[in-house]
C-alpha cells in the first residue's frame, strides 16, 4: 500500500504545473508536425502519427481552454475587490 501511495506521489511531482505559453507552444508543435505530413499520409506509421497528432492537439486545446477559462475566472476576482 505504501508503495502505491509513493508512485502517485511521485508523477505528481514529476508533472510540471500546465501554463499558457508551454499548452501553446506544444500545439504550435504537434501543427508543425502535422504540416510536415502533408495532406495524405504515405505510410501505415505516417498515419498513426496523423492521427495521434491531431487528438494531442484536440486535448491540447481543451486543456489550453479551461486554464484560460481559469485566469479570466481570477483576474475579474481580483478586479472586483
Amino acid at each position: 500500500m505504501g508503495r502505491k501511495k509513493s508512485l502517485q506521489s511521485e508523477v505528481k511531482n514529476w508533472a510540471p504545473p500546465l501554463s499558457v505559453s508551454a499548452l501553446e507552444a506544444d500545439i504550435a508543435y504537434f501543427d508543425a508536425r502535422l504540416a510536415l505530413l502533408s495532406d495524405r499520409p504515405r505510410t501505415y506509421y505516417e498515419d498513426a502519427q496523423l492521427r495521434a497528432y491531431q487528438e494531442l492537439i484536440n486535448i491540447l486545446t481543451e486543456h489550453l481552454e479551461k486554464l484560460r477559462g481559469m485566469s479570466k475566472r481570477g483576474k475579474k476576482g481580483k478586479s472586483a475587490g
